[in-house]
């Protein structure tokens, strides 16, 4: 906007607000960045009944993505596993790194330890309900223009624009 001093439309069709660990906390900044007359629209996967939650999420390049940060730090495939879980009290999916074995490693000046049996969430993507769509949004700042959602309803789509709680006299 500083640029052209014109107003933008900002695009999140992936799944990418579900991914983040705090899309609360983003969202707000997004907001604080806009001026009244730009918008937002965000794409975001939705938990539905009909469908099962996991589908498309058990893939090969996924777990190969998955495994480069464990690999960079010695964790080697024969040493753990990647499991995939659906948390549905959450209504998310989980990555979880299990270890096969007790595994050990000094890593700079720390020891890192893990023992057999021992799970650690690596990954998580959320499944929005419509009232978390729209309460996150509504908690970040934000004014909901249009809402739309998949005929399976598995994916929703959210144009909105920042509000001023306060109003100009």
């Amino acid at each position: 906007r500083r640029r052209y001093q014109r107003n933008n439309l900002i695009l999140f069709l992936g799944q990418t607000i579900g991914n983040l660990s705090d899309s609360h906390r983003v969202l707000i900044n997004l907001r604080e960045s806009m001026i009244e007359d730009e918008a937002v629209l965000v794409g975001m996967a939705m938990f539905s009944k009909e469908k099962d939650p996991l589908a498309g999420y058990d893939e090969k390049i996924i777990y190969d993505w998955l495994w480069t940060v464990p690999e960079r730090i010695g964790i080697v495939r024969k040493d753990a596993d990647i499991k995939l879980y659906f948390n549905r009290a959450k209504h998310q999916i989980e990555y979880k790194l299990e270890f096969k074995k007790n595994w050990t490693k000094d890593y700079g000046s720390d020891l890192l330890s893990f023992y057999k049996g021992q799970k650690i969430l690596i990954a998580v993507s959320h499944k929005f309900t419509k009232e978390e769509m729209f309460s996150l949004f509504a908690g970040a700042g934000f004014k909901i223009e249009l809402f739309l959602e998949s005929k399976k309803k598995d994916y929703g789509v959210i144009l909105c624009k920042p509000h001023s709680w306060e109003r100009q006299v």
